[in-house]
C-alpha cells in the first residue's frame, strides 16, 4: 500500500521540519506493506478552514494516484482548533484517506479514533 507523508511546522526551522519527516519516513519503513510515495512538507498555520497550500497538493494527488494512507506526527499537524480539524478532516474523509497519527497512535478512519478528537483538543479554542 501506498502512504505518503505531510510535516508541517508554525516557525520556519528547516532542520526540524526535516527530522520530522525522517521520524515519519522510518514508521513507514517499519511496515514491509507499506511504500513511501511521495513528502508534503511546509511552514506555516494550520488556522483556517481552508487547508494550507501542500496539504490541498497532497490531497490532489491522493485522489489522482489513488493513495488512501497519510502519515502526520501528531493530530495538530491537521489544524489547531477543533472547528478547522472537523472541517479538514471531513475533507479526508470524504476522499476515502486515512491519517495516521503517529504520536497519537491512532488512525482518522477507526471508529475509536473519531472519538477522542475533541478530548485531545480540549478547550484549546
Amino acid at each position: 500500500m501506498k502512504a505518503v507523508i505531510y510535516a508541517r511546522l508554525t516557525n520556519h526551522e528547516a532542520d526540524k521540519l526535516t527530522e520530522q519527516v525522517e521520524m515519519l519516513s522510518e514508521e513507514i519503513q517499519k511496515n514491509p506493506h507499506l511504500e513511501l510515495a511521495g513528502v508534503y512538507s511546509e511552514f506555516g498555520g494550520g488556522d483556517g478552514a481552508a487547508p494550507p497550500p501542500e496539504m490541498r497538493r497532497m490531497l490532489e494527488d491522493c485522489t489522482a494516484k489513488g493513495i488512501r494512507l497519510v502519515f502526520m506526527r501528531d493530530i495538530s499537524r491537521v489544524a489547531k482548533g477543533f472547528y478547522d480539524l472537523d472541517k479538514r478532516m471531513k475533507l479526508f474523509q470524504k476522499h476515502n484517506i486515512a491519517i495516521w497519527f503517529v504520536q497519537e497512535s491512532m488512525s482518522s478512519m477507526s471508529t475509536v479514533g473519531t472519538i477522542p478528537v475533541s478530548q485531545i483538543f480540549g478547550d484549546r479554542n
